[in-house]
């Protein structure tokens, strides 16, 4: 009986998904397939006016990339552990650190594929909040491509293809602030208030990732006080549930913050000196050519429109997209030259999926959507001829690999717990 219970046991070390896994490359290829039809169907849809046929290709787009990387992420090893830590001992995993998962940790048990399921609709998510970004830029038909650019983005690799789900939902979350910072287009004040809260539930990460989404405050700080001192003339007017939710939900989170001061100065504190691994994918030649060609795309608007370097820094977009730029090559350099890499590789794909969707809003804001183009097919040919296209050489079952999907139904998956 000890011996069954030893090898029935979660591993202590990875990998961790070496059963029940198996390689498909013919699934992923015809899944990807599909979400291009499908986007080529949204832009067909949207350009003939036909609103009902639009909304229904959207939300099978939308599903299908939420399928996708359910089945992809089935054998990260992070995934695993989470499918199965979230069941046996969600109380000690993450405690009220991040309550979000403890609260969320009884539905795991009966979900599909379990955590992959989480990831699933996390991916999902991005590619619905970036379609929701095209409607609101009213360029909807462009919604389809642009979502595939960003969850198949080499720039995002660590956040969607690695199981970095709690920090990747961290900067989802804050994506509403960052556009309000940066002059983008906006939810209500309300609302983006709301989900910036729930991201302080999500990860430790919060703080550096707030501090991530509020880069744009260098170049609109000015214009913002303003703002705030009209707001705060208007109080006496408000009702009183637009002051008394978000002050009862600001001192809420600030007090979760200060319980939890310790545990997230200790995270820091291991991101700094404790971890010695860190990813790379920063440094791989896919990212080089995408941000490649999202220079040649600004440089070549830039000559279409005749615009002037005093005319973009008149664009609170353009500047706060040249400050992402800039971060994001600062991260790079840290990375390669291991100045605190730790930290920088960590907040990569938030400085990359910010400086992508600020990219797509300067370019409507000047009415040449086609500029995209160029990222759009380096972001697919990468996704195609470098991940999906060598499914066949990955070691499933020997090591925890993204694009390994399960070999069996959900109903019929064992788990340990």
């Amino acid at each position: 009986m000890e011996l069954v219970a030893a090898v029935l046991a979660f591993p202590d070390r990875g990998p961790y998904r070496v059963d029940q896994v198996r390689s498909d490359p013919a699934g992923l290829i015809l899944l990807f397939a599909i979400e291009l039809v499908l986007a080529w169907l949204i832009d067909r849809a949207s350009r003939r006016g036909l609103d009902v046929a639009q909304r229904v290709c959207v939300g099978a787009l939308v599903l299908a990339v939420g399928l996708t990387f359910m089945l992809a992420s089935w054998g990260l090893g992070d995934v695993t552990r989470l499918s199965y830590l979230l069941v046996e001992s969600p109380s000690t995993t993450f405690g009220w650190r991040e309550p979000f998962w403890t609260l969320l940790a009884p539905l795991v048990r009966f979900l599909p594929y379990r955590f992959s399921f989480v990831h699933g609709v996390v991916a999902a998510c991005y590619a619905a909040a970036t379609i929701w970004l095209a409607h609101r830029l009213r360029s909807p038909a462009w919604g389809g491509w642009w979502a595939l650019m960003v969850v198949y983005s080499p720039l995002l690799r660590n956040f969607l293809q690695s199981g970095v789900t709690r920090q990747a939902l961290v900067a989802l979350l804050l994506m509403p602030l960052m556009l309000w910072c940066a002059g983008g287009p906006r939810l209500s004040a309300f609302r983006t208030m709301a989900l910036t809260m729930l991201a302080a539930l999500c990860h430790a990460s919060y703080i550096p990732s707030m501090f991530v989404a509020l880069i744009p405050l260098v170049v609109t700080w000015q214009h913002w006080l303003q703002r705030i001192h009209h707001w705060l003339s208007q109080v006496p007017s408000l009702p009183r549930y637009a002051l008394w939710m978000p002050a009862v939900g600001a001192v809420g989170v600030g007090a979760w913050m200060v319980v939890n001061a310790e545990g997230l100065l200790a995270r820091l504190n291991s991101y700094l000196w404790d971890q010695d691994y860190y990813p790379h994918f920063l440094l791989r030649p896919e990212a080089d050519q995408l941000l490649l060609s999202l220079a040649i795309a600004i440089l070549a608007v830039c000559y279409l429109k005749r615009i002037s370097l005093s005319f973009c820094l008149q664009s609170a977009p353009y500047i706060s997209m040249a400050l992402f730029f800039g971060v994001l090559i600062l991260f790079r350099f840290s990375i390669q030259y291991a100045w605190l890499p730790q930290l920088t590789s960590r907040f990569q794909d938030a400085v990359s999926l910010y400086l992508l969707l600020l990219f797509i809003v300067w370019i409507c804001s000047l009415g040449l959507q086609r500029a995209t183009v160029l990222p759009i097919a380096v972001t697919l040919q990468y996704w195609f001829f470098d991940r999906l296209a060598f499914i066949g050489l990955l070691s499933c079952g020997r090591n925890d690999e993204f694009l390994c999907v399960p070999d069996r139904l959900p109903w019929h998956v064992i788990y340990w717990n």
